[in-house]
Parts: structure tokens; sequence; C-alpha cells
């Protein structure tokens, strides 16, 4: 009887191991869903204003001779001054992943791949996070100087009152700080760029190793 009893109560912690972990695994699978979300937006985001800020140097470039082509129009323009420092703040940490630690769970689970992916991004969101700060207020140094160049109109609809409708082009293609700031700051968001795309790969694999398994322990 009490061998049996036994044998019934490891039984019952394995199932109860077993229950919390498949609750772990849904919850990782829910925020690494919004991780990923947040990255793609954010990759977008610094795609078009790396761009942008190409546009803009090639244009002085062009203006000066210095390469051939033809300058982009002044609605152009304006349109890529206004994606400058577009950048949105990283994806952080998994929430359930951080309490599983907290909780002492993480050593349980079972998949020791899926540990260590979760491990892998969980340090890439940090070091993305920090590097992102010391990006950011390098490129802020910049930012005032650069918006010099900015033509305004008040829109009230807008976060700061103010909505970009043109670029004073003699100042571009002619103040030497703008065109400092504007490297300086494509620098930096070409940085953060390559940042959320090696988050992404690392959420994309924490991702590859959680679905199969949500799945097939889901499945009734």
């Amino acid at each position: 009887g009490v061998f049996l009893g036994l044998q019934v109560n490891n039984w019952n912690a394995a199932h109860a191991r077993h229950v919390q972990e498949q609750v772990y695994l849904e919850r990782l699978a829910d925020d690494f869903d919004l991780i990923i979300e947040r990255l793609e937006i954010g990759i977008d985001t610094y795609s078009a204003s790396v761009a942008a800020l190409a546009l803009l140097h090639n244009a002085i470039l062009i203006s000066r001779g210095e390469v051939d082509g033809e300058l982009p129009t002044s609605e152009a323009m304006a349109d890529a001054a206004s994606l400058i420092g577009t950048g949105s703040i990283p994806s952080g940490s998994s929430a359930t992943f951080q309490e599983m630690i907290a909780a002492g769970y993480l050593s349980d689970l079972e998949n020791p791949e899926l540990r260590s992916a979760l491990y892998d991004y969980d340090q890439a969101a940090i070091m993305g996070n920090d590097a992102w700060q010391t990006l950011r207020d390098e490129s802020m140094n910049y930012v005032s100087g650069v918006s010099r160049m900015y033509k305004f109109r008040i829109d009230p609809s807008t976060l700061d009152g103010a909505l970009v409708v043109g670029i004073d082009e003699t100042l571009l293609f002619n103040d030497p700080g703008i065109e400092l700031g504007l490297a300086m700051i494509a620098n930096a968001e070409a940085n953060n760029l390559l940042l959320r795309r090696s988050q992404l790969e690392k959420a994309r694999a924490v991702m590859t190793l959680l679905n199969p398994l949500v799945t097939t322990e889901s499945a009734p």
C-alpha cells in the first residue's frame, strides 16, 4: 500500500509538472507572437528611416555634382525628412520567461534546445535595449541641428503639434552641420536595424521550437 501510494504521488507530481509546463509553453508562445510582431514593425520603421536618410545624403551629393543623377523632388525630400528618427522602442524580454526564472522552473523545462534559445533571445533583448538607449542618445545630439532645415505647419492632430511640410533645400545642400548630423543619425539607425534583425532571428528560433510543442501537447 505504501509503495502504491508513493507511485501515485510521483505520478501526480509528474502530471502537475507536465500541466504547468504546458501552461508556460502556451504563454511563451503568446509572448513571442507579440515580440515578433513588434520586431517586424520596428524593422519596417528603421528600414524606412535608413532609406530616407540615404535619399537625403544622395541628394546632397547630386547637388554638388559628386555623383550623377536627378535630384529628388521637394516633396520626396520632405517625406524623407519626416521619417528621420522614427524608430521604435525595442521589444524586451518575455515576461513569462522571467517568471519561469523567478519560480526556478526553467531548469525543469524538458526541451534543452528551447531552454537555450530562450536564454539566447533574452540576452539579445537586454543587449538590444542597452544599445538602443546609447544609439538614441547619440543621434539625439544631432537631431536638433538637422531639424533646422524643416519647414513646419501647426497641426493639433499630431503628438507635438507640428507637421513637417517641407525642407530648406539651401540649408540641406550647403550646411556641413546638417550633413554631419544626417550621417550620424543614419549610422545609429542602421545599427538599430541590424540589432532588430538579429533579435528577430532569435525570436523566430524560439517560436520554431515552441510551435510543435504547443500544437502537439494542446491537442485533445
